[in-house]
């Protein structure tokens, strides 16, 4: 059956330049590491971003003038401890938009990824995560700053929808604990069967970590 579900995580990341690798052939992406708590347990993963400056301006939300910056990339990979299993997702160019202070290296930064697959429960899943993140460059080297690498922390939350196109039985026992499991009426009992999963617990908020600059 098809099996829709809401996870909302909570993380915090250090991220520094990945060695070498870009997304774009022009500036070096960032790799970052994450450790947090989702209403599936305790979560660590890693990821890979990049971003760019438009050259346009906005503003932070306590109101700080920011230079405004768009994604190039973002690939992550989150682990779910009390399992293993991972989730993939992907950043397409211009997914993600941050503002950054260039006196502080203060930065927030929102968007949405598009989740990509998965092992053990999450292989074949589908769907979004929301993220909204806030953090600080405390290193970056080159002219713009971090146009040669950056080293910083963030923290903030995501809300990932995900679809679960062949969930089985075994499946569906293990999300109903943090979970409350509602049978669509206009399904059948079938395999093509929907269980629409809605959050009943109070779960953190959410961060999957991505690198910036």
């Amino acid at each position: 059956m098809e099996l829709q579900l809401q996870l909302r995580l909570n993380a915090s990341s250090t991220f520094f330049t990945a060695g070498g690798f870009s997304f774009d052939g022009i500036s070096p992406a960032n790799y970052a590491i994450f450790r947090g708590e989702s209403n599936l347990g305790p979560i660590t993963g890693e990821g890979v971003s990049q971003t760019t400056p438009t050259g346009r301006t906005g503003s932070l939300p306590d109101g700080t003038p920011g230079a405004e910056l768009t994604l190039v990339g973002h690939f992550a990979s989150t682990r779910f401890e009390k399992t293993g299993d991972l989730l993939l997702e992907r950043g397409f160019p211009g997914a993600f938009t941050a503002y950054a202070d260039p006196l502080t290296g203060i930065f927030h930064e929102e968007g949405v990824a598009t989740i990509i697959g998965g092992t053990g429960r999450f292989k074949g899943a589908t769907g979004t995560d929301r993220l909204v993140q806030d953090g600080q460059v405390v290193v970056a080297t080159g002219n713009p700053p971090g146009s040669q690498g950056a080293i910083g922390f963030s923290q903030g939350t995501f809300i990932i929808d995900i679809t679960l196109p062949n969930a089985t039985a075994d499946d569906v026992a293990f999300f109903r604990g943090p979970f409350l499991a509602v049978l669509d009426p206009s399904s059948s009992p079938s395999s093509s069967a929907q269980l629409t999963m809605d959050i009943i617990s109070s779960p953190a908020d959410s961060i999957l970590a991505a690198g910036f600059v």
